[in-house]
């Protein structure tokens, strides 16, 4: 499937760019940096090569750092190497150019590092090569997904709060995390004056909670209804509901009406019909967010057809009448082109087969939005097995502030967005798997292998 497809939300950041139109609403570092190779080159196949190696560089650095750590055995790196080498997950979405992919692959070596901090019960703190290295990703993460924040704050407060003895290099380290994204965003907002995202993608469970509430033709206080219907006529509220996606009641389509926005307004009539129908507002929540949960939700909300879909509103219409360069336009097709179609057409075939074990395989492994959750939950319990309670629960931040910021914030249950923690789930299975005896100190703590290197 080479040259591979670029996401349609990022067709509209490299198009934004190419017209000065820019916007926060996706990574506009990683747009500015692939644009080179997105927009400039002949094929933005080009990109595809640097991303695919951004793959290849993490999962070696980190198969690599974990033998060196003693943490995997060397029959555990090779299945690893061929794991990420052929999983068919992994060969997919890795086609699939963006900053969301590359935010995913990122993920792995933040993880690993983590482990070794976990390792050395924080040795490698001390050491500055570290933690120039660990702060860069942080840095990365942040600026290619805004979830990330949660990872940055999260990470640096837990250790911060555990290894005493970094206290001054971490403080040191946060302070330069801060400047850097700090003079990111003056750079963005002050000096290239781009659109800043809107407050409308932390909302989308509140939308669909309201919308559902009209639709139930539940209690709608009076005050609050005539602000809400400013955005959308109550008709709309009532008609444009979908339990699975938030998107139809979440954006504004019409130029008349106002835009969703976090305001006290907002926030008062939210709480004011939450009040009045609390069962609308469990179900609402509970229709949007149970394939994050539920192994065997319905495959047809995963969207992975859509993730491969070109859109013309983010390409040609975007830039305009020939806004852009032609040559770049020239490599999207309307829609579902023959080419963008191998994805979806492979994932749905082998889902509509019903063969046992391939089948299921696809649908419970490869391309499982549940998955994560019920693996990290796992591990918990590997861990309190084998009294490594505090490595595990330092090594898995990552994955618990993605999991609480999908099921805060994730306005449909797509598999794209799962995906940001698919990367990492070999490593935790294989730390799962790793049956070598744990040496347990003075202090009750556990390291994560029976032996390794544990100096700074």
């Amino acid at each position: 499937m080479f040259p591979g497809f670029l996401q349609a939300d990022h067709q509209n950041t490299i198009s934004g760019i190419a017209m000065g139109n820019l916007s926060e609403w996706h990574s506009l570092l990683w747009g500015f940096l692939s644009y080179p190779l997105i927009y400039l080159s002949p094929s933005f196949g080009l990109y595809g090569l640097l991303q695919i190696g951004i793959f290849v560089a993490a999962a070696a650095y980190s198969i690599t750092r974990l033998s060196t750590l003693e943490l995997i055995t060397r029959r555990t790196a090779t299945v690893l190497t061929w794991v990420f080498a052929l999983c068919p997950t992994f060969l997919l979405y890795n086609l699939l150019y963006s900053s969301d992919v590359v935010f995913a692959v990122l993920l792995l070596p933040l993880t690993v590092q983590l482990m070794e901090v976990a390792h050395s019960k924080g040795a490698c703190l001390q050491r500055v090569s570290f933690l120039v290295g660990f702060g860069l990703l942080l840095y990365a993460e942040y600026e290619l997904r805004k979830n990330a924040m949660l990872i940055v704050i999260v990470v640096l407060i837990v250790l911060f709060v555990v290894y005493k003895m970094a206290r001054k290099r971490l403080i040191v380290l946060a302070a330069a995390c801060l400047a850097a994204v700090m003079g990111t965003g003056f750079v963005f907002s002050n000096v290239l004056h781009a659109e800043p995202s809107p407050s409308q993608e932390l909302l989308s469970v509140p939308v669909q909670q309201i919308a559902r509430a009209y639709q139930d033709g539940g209690t709608i206080p009076e005050d609050a209804n005539r602000y809400l219907t400013r955005i959308h006529s109550r008709e709309y509220w009532t008609t444009q509901y979908l339990p699975y996606n938030a998107d139809p009641v979440k954006f504004q389509f019409d130029e008349t009406k106002e835009p969703v926005e976090l305001t006290p307004e907002f926030v008062k009539a939210w709480v004011q019909i939450g009040l009045k129908n609390p069962g609308s507002y469990v179900r609402a929540y509970l229709d949007l967010m149970n394939p994050y949960w539920q192994l065997v939700a319905n495959p047809s909300t995963e969207y992975i057809d859509t993730d491969f879909m070109d859109h013309d509103n983010y390409t040609r219409a975007a830039c305009g009448n020939d806004g852009c360069r032609a040559g770049y336009v020239a490599q999207f097709q309307s829609n579902y082109s023959p080419a963008r179609r191998i994805a979806s057409t492979a994932f749905n075939t082998v889902n509509g087969l019903g063969v046992p074990l391939v089948t299921d395989v696809t649908d419970l492994v490869l391309f499982n939005r549940a998955l994560p959750l019920w693996m990290y939950a796992i591990g918990w319990i590997v861990a309190v097995h084998r009294r490594q309670v505090r490595a595990y629960a330092i090594f898995s931040l990552p994955m618990l502030c993605i999991l609480a910021s999908l099921l805060a914030f994730s306005p449909v249950a797509s598999f794209r967005y799962s995906l940001q923690m698919y990367y990492v789930l070999p490593v935790l299975l294989a730390w799962m798997m790793n049956h070598k005896a744990t040496e347990v100190k003075d202090d009750g703590v556990a390291t994560l292998g029976e032996t390794g290197d544990t100096s700074a």
